[in-house]
């Protein structure tokens, strides 16, 4: 089940581009977040029931953060047509569009309490003299 529903996202959301997003389309970027949460080093896993039997509003806010990110760069037609500059009006009028202008949401802060602790806490060094 995913972590949020593609109307969460539209209700989250100030950006057009996001809003109108297909449906389908808006729970692959849902899928593409969750997938980034899940690959997290030492995440929980938040599909366990029994430990998590209401899903935290730090993970749902990290996975509507996320998901915004990926619709709005999925949906940008001309970063995927390697478009940088227009001209408007028969060369009236033409700007250029910074194609790395969004940067991805850092969500590592709403999801650090979630994190197992893996291993010890201590470093073994050994030395012996040569």
């Amino acid at each position: 089940m995913p972590l949020i529903t593609a109307q969460e996202l539209i209700d989250y959301t100030v950006l057009p581009e996001v809003k109108k997003r297909p449906v389908p389309l808006l729970e692959q970027d849902i899928l593409e977040a969750e997938i980034e949460i899940n690959n997290i080093p030492n995440i929980a896993n938040f599909a366990d029931k029994t430990k998590f039997p209401v899903i935290p509003e730090e993970v749902i806010l990290a996975c509507k953060k996320l998901a915004q990110y990926y619709a709005y760069t999925n949906a940008d037609t001309t970063a995927m047509k390697g478009i940088k500059s227009e001209s408007i009006g028969g060369g009236d009028y033409s700007y250029t569009k910074d194609i790395n202008g969004v940067p991805k949401p850092s969500v590592l802060y709403l999801l650090k309490k979630f994190m197992v602790d893996a291993g010890k806490k201590k470093v073994t060094f050994k030395m012996r003299a040569i």
